[in-house]
């Protein structure tokens, strides 16, 4: 792996700058929100101990959430915000992990993000949600995923805040290749 340059196309890089192109994907379908498409549905919340299906750690502030099939789009949400309306007010939270169970318009939020727009009580409540563009994230990272070797490479990004577009990789004197995106991110 040493050696190894990675380059990741997110929306504001890939664009120049432009908000419109650093949207988020068109909807696809119900419970898939586009650029600035409020979705209503209903939200749950879940404890995890650890990853979720996009592999990244759990937000510091414990402020994430889990989509269904057709919004985590075979990974390519993962990394990206929602903010979520429920009867309490609004939380920002973070794509890490997919609910196969949830139907379109169904989030299952952390605990401590469902606290914040709901007594956990009620256990399910009314939402809407949007995605956001261009939310403040930290530095872009890149972390070689265990067991990746010079014949599997697996790399997750993260902090990128925007789905990304594609990611890319070059040996020294290669030429660029474009990586395929697993469910797993």
């Amino acid at each position: 792996m040493a050696g190894v340059a990675l380059a990741a196309v997110v929306g504001l890089t890939a664009c120049g700058g432009d908000p419109a192109c650093a949207a988020p994907p068109a909807a696809a379908g119900a419970g898939v929100a586009g650029a600035g498409v409020a979705v209503s549905g209903k939200a749950t919340f879940y404890d995890s101990a650890g990853m979720g299906n996009c592999m990244f750690e759990a937000p510091a502030d414990r402020l994430f959430v889990a989509l269904g099939n057709a919004a985590y789009d075979d990974a390519a949400a993962c990394g990206g915000y929602l903010d979520v309306t429920g009867p309490r007010g609004k939380v920002r939270v973070k794509v890490t992990d997919r609910c196969p169970e949830c139907q379109p318009g169904h989030v299952d939020l952390s605990r401590e993000a469902f606290t914040r727009i709901a007594d956990p009580v009620q256990g399910i409540v009314p939402i809407t949600y949007r995605p956001v563009t261009g939310p403040a994230v930290g530095a872009l990272t890149f972390r070689i995923k265990e067991g990746a070797s010079r014949y599997w490479f697996a790399v997750r990004v993260d902090n990128h805040g925007n789905p990304l577009r594609s990611v890319e990789a070059k040996a020294p004197g290669g030429t660029w290749r474009r990586t395929v995106r697993q469910d797993y991110n």
